[in-house]
Parts: C-alpha cells; sequence; structure tokens
C-alpha cells in the first residue's frame, strides 16, 4: 500500500485496512513499517496464551473472537506517531480485543 498519512482520501482507505486487521486479532499486535516517509508494510501478530507444549487442541484455539476496533482518536493519534518517522515502526498493542498500548520505533538513516 502506498499511502501517506498527509492525504485525507488516503486515511480512509488506511483505517479500513486497519480495521480488517483489527477485526482478526484479539490478542498481539499490528506492526506499520515505513520506509522514506511511505507505508510499506502492515504486521499481524497473534498471540495463543493458552498453549502449553505438548497439549494443544481445538479447544484451546479461540473460535469466536472481539473485534478490536480504532475510534476517531486512537486513529488520530496513530496517524501523529506515523507522521513522526521517516524509517521506522509503529505498533499497535491488543489485548482482549482493546488497544492497550502503542511503540514507536524510529531508525536513523546514517
Amino acid at each position: 500500500m502506498r499511502a501517506s498519512t498527509g492525504h485525507s482520501r488516503n486515511n480512509t482507505a488506511f483505517i479500513k485496512l486497519l480495521q480488517d486487521f483489527l477485526g482478526q486479532i484479539e490478542d498481539g499486535a499490528i506492526t506499520i513499517t515505513k520506509q522514506e516517509n511511505k507505508i510499506v508494510q502492515v504486521t499481524e501478530t497473534e498471540l495463543y496464551d493458552s498453549i502449553q507444549a505438548g497439549k494443544v487442541s481445538a479447544a484451546d484455539v479461540p473460535h469466536e473472537k472481539s473485534r478490536a476496533t480504532l475510534g476517531e482518536y486512537d486513529f488520530a493519534l496513530l496517524l501523529k506517531f506515523l507522521d513522526g518517522v521517516s524509517f521506522g515502526t509503529v505498533t499497535l498493542h491488543i489485548k482482549s480485543a482493546q488497544i492497550v498500548g502503542v511503540e514507536k520505533n524510529e531508525k536513523i538513516k546514517l
């Protein structure tokens, strides 16, 4: 996706993409990677805390998931973080279908 966070028409497509990812994850993270001020990748990481070595069953994998959402304030905050990164990542941490934290990692090109 070639979206710039500074253009409103791209924000609609970007928030749709994020909502789709958020709807698929209950516990984990969504990482947005930027290079040269362009979003180049969105990665979903899902956590399954109930899985124990050698004791995995179908009952351990959640079937009915809650849907996390990204409200207007959260999206504006996310855009603020993304606008401040030229090279790096912004990660949304999700627990029980709620966004519980945002992590910003910036790389400096030498």
